[in-house]
């Protein structure tokens, strides 16, 4: 159980990481964010990447006349959601992990 909510917590930490990186990048002319891509493993628990946006450019260019090359890509609240996001799922996997530890605590008291 421990492994699960280690890879939760990893995986969470990615995402913040992510978001961190598109903020501090959003004012760089040209720059597209990028977004976690999370996929679930075998035995348990998950495993995430970072993974470009593809054609964010495109709905500029079918919706707009003109687009500004020094416009960011980086939409803020996006990143506000995925860090919210990021922080409940990081509070959630460590529970399991306490979870997981209080049951092996217990289990060794009954061996």
């Amino acid at each position: 159980m421990n492994s699960i909510g280690l890879s939760g917590m990893q995986a969470a930490s990615i995402r913040m990481a992510n978001s961190a990186h598109n903020v501090a990048n959003m004012s760089t002319s040209g720059y597209e964010p990028t977004r976690v891509i999370d996929e679930s493993t075998p035995h348990g628990g998950v495993k995430s990447k970072a993974a470009d946006t593809p054609n964010l450019r495109e709905p500029d260019i079918q919706n707009r006349t003109q687009t500004l090359p020094s416009e960011s890509l980086v939409r803020p609240s996006m990143e506000m959601v995925q860090q919210l996001l990021a922080h409940q799922a990081f509070k959630a996997s460590a529970e399991v992990v306490k979870a997981g530890t209080e049951q092996d605590a217990v289990l060794d008291l009954l061996v």
